[in-house]
């Protein structure tokens, strides 16, 4: 579902050299299933990065970060994010929840983005590469500040084992 695209800014131009696929979800097979993991075979699901990989062709690089994890305090990999988003013509950010957060017996207290998330969001944002969200959820989330600074967002769900190429077509046009 695309909740977002001001400035033109989706599909990705044409003349973009560098993609930045930057987040923790940005390649985590294993979150691409979300609930239904334990009975789907998620080591054979396609990635957003290797979705854009897939799509993006030899003339463009793709660049990777992880930035943060999923739902901890651990800030140490959002200097190499920053890095690598200023080194990039063009960002897609890969947020949400991780396979085990939604589903039966899975409550959250907070509909927020978890861990340091927003904050991965906002480092990249002050780089000023154009930047996309792409979300990566089983429920919704509440993502105030995104949705106002960012100018195109992707609600994906959790799609299954063709996710990455699916989300790649999207972004591509």
């Amino acid at each position: 579902v695309l909740l977002k695209n001001e400035k033109k800014t989706l599909p990705i131009p044409s003349g973009v050299k560098s993609i930045a696929v930057i987040g923790p979800l940005a390649d985590s097979k294993a979150d691409m299933l979300g609930f239904w993991s334990a009975a789907g075979q998620w080591e054979k699901c396609v990635t957003l990065l290797e979705g854009i990989r897939n799509r993006a062709g030899s003339n463009v690089n793709v660049l990777t970060a992880k930035g943060c994890n999923v739902n901890d305090n651990d800030l140490s990999a959002i200097n190499q994010a920053i890095s690598v988003a200023r080194r990039a013509d063009f960002v897609v950010l890969a947020l949400g929840e991780t396979k085990d957060m939604s589903g039966e017996a899975a409550s959250r207290s907070s509909l927020d983005l978890p861990g340091h998330q927003e904050k991965l969001v906002k480092a990249i944002y002050e780089t000023g590469t154009p930047t996309i969200v792409v979300l990566m959820n089983g429920r919704p989330l509440t993502i105030a500040w995104i949705a106002e600074k960012i100018p195109a967002i992707l609600e994906t769900w959790q799609l299954g084992v063709q996710c990455g190429n699916a989300i790649a077509d999207v972004i591509f046009g």
